[in-house]
């Protein structure tokens, strides 16, 4: 299946964070809830320990938690989730990658060296 969210032009801390992520989105199937809610918290986590959280980036990773929640309880029903279901967690998803190009690293990023 071909990658539907190109993260390739973030810097390569923030495409190595969101690479994981997108690719659930695209690819769990019926049962793997679980695994789309804590591969989509660990990289929202790592965002907010690297990216300066300006609000629109801050409410571009609540709304792709959401969707990726919504998602996640699809897939735990049994139901490879409706496509507008996975759309919606794909869409959100995108729109936080567009926002994370004008994302700045915070102070602990420099620390360990990861600015960009």
């Amino acid at each position: 299946m071909p990658i539907m969210v190109d993260v390739s032009e973030l810097p390569a801390p923030l495409a190595l964070i969101l690479r994981p992520w997108g690719g659930v989105l695209e690819t769990a199937a019926a049962g793997m809830g679980e695994n789309v809610r804590t591969v989509a918290a660990n990289a929202a986590a790592s965002l907010w320990r690297r990216v300066v959280m300006m609000p629109p980036i801050e409410q571009g990773l609540a709304k792709a938690l959401s969707a990726s929640a919504e998602l996640a309880a699809e897939l735990n029903q049994g139901d490879p989730g409706p496509a507008s279901v996975r759309n919606q967690a794909l869409g959100a998803f995108d729109t936080l990658v567009a926002l994370l190009r004008e994302a700045r690293p915070n102070a602990r990023a420099k620390g360990l060296g990861l600015g960009w």
